[in-house]
């Protein structure tokens, strides 16, 4: 956090942030090769972060997030996700 403070401040940029981490178990889940289960509680888990304000974008910093994002997103939610960031910078190339 202290990073992304710091370059927003470096860039003039106003940065009202809050780190929140999901449960140790979420990611359980995954390394455990339970990936339906690991995908329906990372939706459940970014919905309430999106609930609790829907007008404040929520960025989901893990690659393994992304598709959960992506469907949250495609129901209106706002949500960043890394992977069109990576995307993009792979197209440019």
């Amino acid at each position: 956090m202290k990073r992304l403070e710091a370059y927003a401040e470096a860039q003039g940029i106003p940065l009202r942030a809050e780190a929140v981490v999901a449960d140790a178990s979420l990611f359980e889940h995954l390394l455990q090769g339970r990936e339906a289960r690991y995908a329906e509680e990372t939706c459940a888990f970014l919905a309430g972060l999106t609930a609790a304000d829907p007008a404040v974008p929520v960025a989901a910093a893990q690659l393994s997030m992304a598709d959960a994002a992506r469907k949250l997103q495609g129901q209106g939610a706002r949500i960043i996700e890394p992977l069109s960031a990576l995307q993009r910078h792979l197209a440019a190339w």
